[in-house]
């Protein structure tokens, strides 16, 4: 994911639609979310744990893909992305187990942690072994 990415994703999580309002909940300065919504400046990292707390997500995964945003070297960014895709990958086996093992919560909810680009006979596997 991308700053952009990231910004839809939490306003739909925080129920809210404008970059003023995102502004006002991350406690930045609303020029800043502009900045991030026209794609000129990344989120900065010191948000990273507020994003994960706010999307479920780790907060080394968001910081892996700050990192590959603004990494111009395409070598480092290809590490960054895969650091980013192993921590993702980890959340959804750590989120299948414990769907899994926790008879109140459904296996289907699972899915909603696995990363877009494992397929879906490895993502079937996964929750239901």
């Amino acid at each position: 994911m991308n700053t952009i990415d990231y910004m839809a994703a939490l306003k739909a999580a925080m129920n809210i639609s404008s970059d003023y309002a995102l502004a006002k909940r991350l406690g930045v300065a609303q020029q800043t979310t502009s900045r991030w919504s026209q794609g000129k400046g990344t989120i900065d990292d010191s948000l990273a744990p507020v994003i994960a707390d706010v999307l479920k997500l780790n907060t080394a995964k968001v910081l892996a893909d700050l990192h590959a945003e603004r990494e111009k070297n395409d070598a480092l960014r290809a590490v960054w992305l895969t650091i980013s895709a192993q921590f993702a990958k980890a959340a959804c086996i750590i989120a299948a187990s414990a769907a899994l093992n926790i008879t109140l919560a459904p296996r289907a909810e699972a899915s909603n942690f696995c990363p877009d680009n494992i397929n879906s006979r490895t993502r079937k596997r996964m929750l239901t072994s």
